[in-house]
């Protein structure tokens, strides 16, 4: 436990960069709405946890539970707000995509890979914790096992802890 930590901030320490705001085309938004803008939760001292993918991708359909399991485990705190974020253009796939998988968070589609490219994705499926000033605090690719989804949990709960001070 206490190496996993330690790992996750030297990475943290190391690695953290910022991300500009974003607006991207929310696939499987609610209301009629059709742009999710990353502004008013950034504003709000949000985090955001950013699953990059593609539809295709073995792996990152292996790990659509887990960023399930990963929203509903913070479900209950809305400064945390969990984001598919794939890099397909076509619409019509994302709409089997999210059928198949049911995701109850955001699913936003890259196409011209602006916030992937931000993030200098060049793995799928590339996980992202990014802090209320729009830093990268985490960074993890691949299948979570249960070390990454402790390593992510805890990114999210120390970038949580650092907005409040």
């Amino acid at each position: 436990m206490r190496t996993l930590l330690l790992s996750a901030m030297v990475w943290m320490s190391a690695h953290a960069f910022a991300v500009t705001p974003f607006e991207l085309p929310w696939m499987n938004g609610t209301h009629g709405v059709s742009t999710y803008k990353s502004s008013p939760h950034a504003a709000a001292g949000g985090v955001f946890v950013v699953e990059a993918y593609f539809l295709g991708c073995h792996y990152c359909n292996e790990n659509a539970h887990n960023v399930n399991d990963l929203n509903d485990k913070y479900a209950n705190d809305k400064r945390v707000q969990v984001l598919d974020v794939g890099v397909d253009r076509s619409d019509s796939q994302y709409q089997e995509w999210i059928r198949r998988h049911r995701p109850k968070h955001p699913v936003l589609k890259d196409g011209d890979r602006k916030l992937v490219g931000q993030l200098g994705t060049s793995s799928y499926p590339s996980t992202y914790v990014i802090d209320a000033k729009g830093s990268v605090v985490f960074k993890t690719t691949g299948v979570w096992d249960s070390a990454k989804k402790l390593q992510i949990q805890n990114a999210i709960d120390s970038a949580l802890k650092s907005d409040l001070r």
